[in-house]
C-alpha cells in the first residue's frame, strides 16, 4: 500500500491535495495519525467481496483510488470528519 507520504510526494496534484487536506484538516497535521486512518480505510475497501475478482495488486490500486475519491468529496463538505475518527468518538 502506498503511504500518504508517497502519494503526497509523487501522486497527481488532485491526490496530493486530498492527502494533505486529510492530514491537516481532519488530523491537525498529525501525519502518523492520518496514516493509521488511511491504512484502516483502504483495508476496509479491500475486504469488499468484489475485490476478490482482482489480483492483489489491482485490488490494492482500486481500494486506494476509491478512498482517495471518497475523501476528496468528503473533505469539501463543511463540518465533515474523518470516518475513522467519527467511529472512535
Amino acid at each position: 500500500m502506498r503511504s500518504l507520504y508517497d502519494i503526497h510526494e509523487g501522486g497527481p496534484q488532485s491526490d496530493r491535495k486530498t492527502v494533505e487536506q486529510f492530514a491537516t484538516q481532519w488530523h491537525a497535521t498529525d501525519w502518523q495519525h492520518a496514516e493509521d486512518h488511511w491504512t484502516s480505510l483502504v483495508g476496509e475497501v479491500l475486504k469488499a467481496k468484489d475485490m476478490e475478482a482482482h489480483s492483489p495488486t489491482e485490488a490494492l490500486r482500486r481500494a486506494e483510488a476509491v478512498i482517495l475519491d471518497l475523501l476528496a468529496v468528503a473533505l469539501s463538505r463543511p463540518n465533515s470528519r474523518c470516518p475513522v475518527c467519527a467511529r472512535c468518538r
